[in-house]
Parts: C-alpha cells; sequence; structure tokens
C-alpha cells in the first residue's frame, strides 16, 4: 500500500510540505486567521548558501510568496503577503542550524523583534516585507 504510484501517499507528502512552509491557522470558528512561514523547515535549510522558495502559494487570503537566502552570516527574507485579504497575523520562523544565533534584525529598515523561537511578526498589510539578520 505504501509503494508509489499511490495517490494517497503523493497527496500526504504534498501536504506535509506544504505545512512545513505556509501553514494557516484558524479561529476556534474554524475560520483562517493567520499565516505562519517556514514554521517547520529543516533547520539544515537555513545552513549557509542554502535558499528556500516559496511562490504564489495559495491561501485563504490570496496568494503568498517568499524567499529566504542564506549567505555566511546574512540571511535575506523577502515575503510578498496575500494581496485579497490580510490575515490577522503574519509570522515568519527562521529554524536555524544549532549553534547559530541571531546577533541583529532589521525589518523594513527598522530594528526588528522576534520571540524566544526566532519567530517574527510581519506587517500582514504590506505589498512586500523585507528582513535582513545577521547571524553568527
Amino acid at each position: 500500500m505504501f509503494l508509489p504510484p499511490n495517490a494517497g501517499t503523493n497527496a500526504a507528502f504534498l501536504e506535509t510540505l506544504r505545512l512545513t512552509l505556509v501553514h494557516e491557522t484558524r479561529s476556534r470558528g474554524g475560520t483562517p486567521n493567520g499565516l505562519e512561514l517556514a514554521f517547520a523547515t529543516p533547520r539544515r535549510w537555513l545552513l549557509p548558501g542554502k535558499t528556500i522558495t516559496v511562490r504564489n502559494a495559495p491561501t485563504s487570503f490570496g496568494v503568498v510568496s517568499y524567499t529566504i537566502v542564506r549567505t555566511n552570516r546574512t540571511i535575506l527574507v523577502t515575503v510578498e503577503p496575500p494581496r485579497i485579504a490580510s490575515p490577522r497575523a503574519l509570522r515568519l520562523r527562521l529554524r536555524l542550524p544549532h549553534g547559530t544565533t541571531i546577533t541583529r534584525a532589521v525589518m523594513q529598515g527598522r530594528p526588528a523583534r522576534r520571540d524566544n523561537t526566532d519567530t517574527f511578526t510581519l506587517p500582514p498589510r504590506a505589498k512586500r516585507v523585507q528582513l535582513t539578520v545577521t547571524v553568527s
């Protein structure tokens, strides 16, 4: 049952990949109220020289796109939030490799705050969000 071709297994893999990259949060009533980006990406995906790119991922709010590019000590993030409707919460998590810490973060030219899980709250109504993170 688990060997390809198996449409159920393929669908399960694709759904897991999607939830790794784009996850919709819902209210108690079941209506969508937020987006979580890159919340479950493997830490190795943010090693130096790696890039994570999501283009035109459909959500209940419209399509969302983002790119995370890691060079040696810098991570450049560009997010294009949905344009149809703004989610209440738009958050991005940088799951860094073990031993890597964030030393500085700038969003839209201003210092960016994050929580203890390296999760940034992004402005959901912006046309484009740019975040630059320095790591050590």
